[in-house]
C-alpha cells in the first residue's frame, strides 16, 4: 500500500500532479506552474477556480483509494504532550493512545 506522508511535499507533489494531470491533461500543471503560487493554498485555489472544486475532489478522492495517507496534529497538545514529543519525536495518531487524555479534556467542557 502507497503511504503519501502530508509533511512530505517533496514524495505527494509529484502524485498530486500525475492526479491533476489525469483531470485535464499536461498542460494544466505548466499553467499552475506558470502562475508561480506563493503558498500551496494558492496553487489549491487555481485549480478550483480553473478546474471546479467538485472536479478535483472527485479526482483526488478516486486517486487514493488503496492508499495510506499520513499526517501528524500538533495542536492543542498538553505540556505532557509537549515533552513527550521532545522526547521521542512525532508518531503516528492512534486513538487508542490518546483515548485517556481526550476523555479527560472533553470531560473539562461538560463541567
Amino acid at each position: 500500500m502507497e503511504i503519501l506522508d502530508y509533511e512530505r511535499l517533496d514524495e505527494w507533489g509529484p502524485w498530486i500532479g500525475k492526479v491533476i494531470a489525469a483531470i485535464r491533461g499536461d498542460a494544466v500543471i505548466a499553467e499552475l506552474a506558470a502562475t508561480k503560487p506563493e503558498y500551496i493554498e494558492d496553487a489549491r485555489d487555481w485549480l478550483y477556480e480553473r478546474l471546479g472544486h467538485e472536479h478535483v475532489l472527485d479526482g483526488l478522492s478516486g486517486a487514493v483509494q488503496g492508499s495510506a495517507v499520513r499526517l501528524f496534529h500538533g495542536t492543542r497538545l498538553s505540556e505532557a504532550d509537549v515533552d513527550q514529543v521532545r522526547q521521542q519525536g512525532l508518531e503516528p495518531l492512534r486513538l487508542a493512545d490518546r483515548k485517556s487524555s481526550l476523555v479527560h479534556v472533553l470531560s473539562l467542557h461538560l463541567a
